[in-house]
Formats: C-alpha cells, sequence, structure tokens
C-alpha cells in the first residue's frame, strides 16, 4: 500500500497493539465495568498516542519534501541569477547605446529588474502564507478521535448512572 510505514519500529507497534487486542478477555464478575472503564482509557491513550504519532511523521515528511524542494529552487536560482546578470548586463550596454548614456541605460535596467523582482517575491510570500505545511488529514482525524473519546466517555457516564 503506497504511504504506509513499514519501518522496524511502526510494524512492532502494530504488532503489540494487534497482541494487546487479542489478550483481551471479557472479565466475569462485578469488576466488569472497572475493567471497561481501564480497557476504555487504555484504548483511548493508545489512540492519542499512534495520531500523534502518525502526525508527527506526516509532519516531518512535509519538511523533508520542503528542504528537498527547497535546494532544487535554490539551485535553480543561482544559475538563473547568472543568466539573468549576462542579459541585464548586455540590456544595459544595448540601451546604453541606443540612449548615448551607459548610466540611463544600467538605471532603467536596474530599475525594471527591481520591479519584476519585488512583484515575483511578493507573490511567493503570499503563497507561502496561504499554503500552509501541516497535512490536514491527521488533524482533523485528531478531532474526530476527540469527539469519539468524549462521545464514549458521557455514554458511559449514562450508563453508570442508570446501574444505581
Amino acid at each position: 500500500m503506497p504511504g504506509t510505514d513499514t519501518t522496524p519500529e511502526s510494524v512492532d507497534r502494530v504488532e503489540t497493539a494487534e497482541i494487546r487486542e487479542t489478550e483481551r478477555v471479557p472479565s466475569e464478575g462485578g469488576d466488569g465495568l472497572g475493567r471497561l472503564l481501564k480497557d476504555l482509557m487504555e484504548d483511548t491513550r493508545t489512540l492519542v498516542q499512534q495520531e500523534i504519532e502518525l502526525v508527527r511523521m506526516e509532519v516531518g515528511r512535509s519538511f523533508r519534501r520542503l528542504a528537498v524542494d527547497g535546494a532544487w529552487i535554490w539551485a535553480g536560482a543561482v544559475v538563473l541569477t547568472v543568466g539573468l546578470l549576462c542579459l541585464a548586463l548586455a540590456l544595459a550596454l544595448g540601451l546604453g547605446a541606443l540612449l548615448d548614456s551607459y548610466w540611463l541605460g544600467a538605471l532603467i535596467t536596474g530599475g525594471t529588474f527591481l520591479l519584476v523582482g519585488a512583484i515575483l517575491a511578493w507573490r511567493g510570500v503570499r503563497d507561502l502564507r496561504s499554503g500552509g505545511l501541516l497535512p490536514s488529514n491527521p488533524l482533523e482525524s485528531l478531532q474526530e478521535n476527540r469527539e469519539w473519546a468524549r462521545r464514549e466517555l458521557n455514554e458511559l457516564k449514562q450508563g453508570i448512572t442508570e446501574e444505581r
């Protein structure tokens, strides 16, 4: 399955959770409610720990991807900068020869590049702010699990009060 974590640690966690699940035997007698509460708390704790681990792994994966993509962008920017410097020099010299004033050609060329660079940087900052780096599914899953745990505890409380 694509995207499935198969590291030894994650496999051990899954196997441990499966073993714990098969070891559970319903208890007989009066401590059924106590055992039920204990199982509920243990399951909730395990679920929250697994969800936190999932979020940690997803965030790590996002940051690794961001670092690799950033390195490619940086390398491309360095090569583009050299090319743009050559073109800017040629443009400035061409405008200088045309206007019979090299300083004016350099000023026009520099001003044009500053304007275009400012527009591009503004767009990049705007897009980065709106994009977000955290995955949404694990965070939504944590919220759903919190709601599930609240519902279970409320049902358990109602069951206890009805038994009295």
